[in-house]
């Protein structure tokens, strides 16, 4: 690194994302893309749920403030990766721990951080790289190699597995750090698992070996443009629209975080597939009544009630959205408890009374083996 860069990074506050507790939380909200409509409703929760004090006086004490104060005057957000085994889109974690940050920065600061990552994946060779430049090498190396998807769809099943989990992972970096991804990388996904530029059959192969990964990867790529974070083309809508309702109608729903709890997106995949002559009334009808049957309701009522209940979460303060959206307060279960026996009395347990009856027809057999010696000799 030279002089200059060394010099512009000392004069900037940097925060480095390391794994917490948190990093769950920002990607369950995250997925679950029908339950906020800003992303600073994500940026809240990795507050809330990093935002602890530890130490020779203090034990799991929130300090989200003192978090806060921290992180408004940062410039610059990092994330070491020495693997080559994992990158930053193999698991939610990177997108969480460096994604959530980048967010919260952004959200308490009004700009966007600039988001690096500490490469030590050559000995020796330690260097600084732009998030958006690690991401890229990686897609190209990775999920968009047709290379890496001939190796996917030797495992059938599992390889179309994490096809959806890439996809998932790009919206994550999406949604936590909208400046790093743009058009660009969505089209070219939607190129390559959707088109099919690699003349690969990946919509046929996934289908056959895993028909709710497609659902998966079609669903994400629409709640992408939903949301506002792609401006896609009219006739890719289309196309993603009746691929995804096809497959619902075929292999029925497959209840992912962002299809079965998300009533706007079903409702915008409905306004979709219905314009005359893009799929016939039969099969959207049948698609209709797939989506209103897995959510006990119709499409107009779930929209209603969920637009309702977006209303009300964005009036709430931080603490009382965390709640409502789900706290550990409001889980309902069983509870493992030690039970101790203080009885002195004895008694022999069930393993001990099969222990009993095993010998005693071992004895049985020994004594009828010993009377047909008798009897031969």
């Amino acid at each position: 690194m030279g002089e200059s860069e060394a010099g512009r990074f000392s004069r900037a506050r940097i925060f480095s994302a390391s794994p917490g507790a948190y990093g769950n939380r920002v990607s369950d909200l995250t997925s679950a893309s029908g339950l906020w409509e800003k992303d600073s409703q994500i940026a809240d929760a990795y507050l809330n749920n990093s935002g602890f004090a530890y130490g020779e006086n203090a034990w799991g004490e929130p300090t989200r403030q003192a978090l806060s104060e921290n992180l408004k005057d940062a410039r610059v957000a990092l994330l070491s990766r020495s693997s080559n085994v994992y990158g930053v889109m193999d698991t939610d974690d990177p997108y969480s721990y460096l994604g959530g940050m980048a967010l919260a920065i952004r959200s308490l600061s009004g700009s966007a951080p600039q988001t690096l990552i500490v490469n030590q994946r050559a000995v020796g060779a330690v260097k600084l790289e732009e998030l958006q430049k690690f991401l890229g090498v990686e897609m190209r190396a990775r999920y968009l190699n047709p290379k890496w998807i001939e190796g996917m769809k030797a495992e059938k099943y599992a390889g179309a597995g994490e096809m959806s989990r890439y996809v998932e992972n790009l919206w994550g970096w999406q949604v936590t750090t909208p400046e790093v991804v743009d058009k660009a990388v969505w089209e070219q996904t939607y190129e390559v698992y959707v088109e099919d530029k690699y003349g690969l059959e990946i919509e046929k192969f996934i289908e056959k070996e895993n028909p709710w990964a497609y659902q998966f990867i079609t669903a994400r790529m629409l709640e992408t443009i939903r949301k506002g974070y792609w401006e896609a083309p009219e006739e890719v809508k289309r196309r993603l629209a009746v691929n995804y309702a096809t497959s619902v109608v075929s292999n029925g729903l497959a209840c992912c975080d962002h299809t079965c709890n998300n009533a706007q997106f079903h409702q915008m995949v409905m306004n979709i597939v219905s314009i005359p002559g893009l799929m016939s009334p039969e099969l959207v009808a049948e698609f209709k009544l797939a989506v209103e049957t897995a959510g006990g309701d119709s499409i107009e009522n779930m929209v209603a009630d969920r637009v309702s209940m977006l209303e009300n979460i964005g009036d709430m303060r931080p603490n009382q959205r965390q709640s409502a959206q789900g706290s550990a307060d409001n889980v309902k279960g069983f509870k493992m408890e030690r039970i101790e026996n203080k009885s002195e009395e004895t008694s022999v347990s069930s393993s001990g009374v099969e222990w009993l009856a095993s010998v005693f027809v071992l004895a049985l057999l020994a004594m009828f083996y010993a009377g047909i010696k008798r009897g031969g000799m």
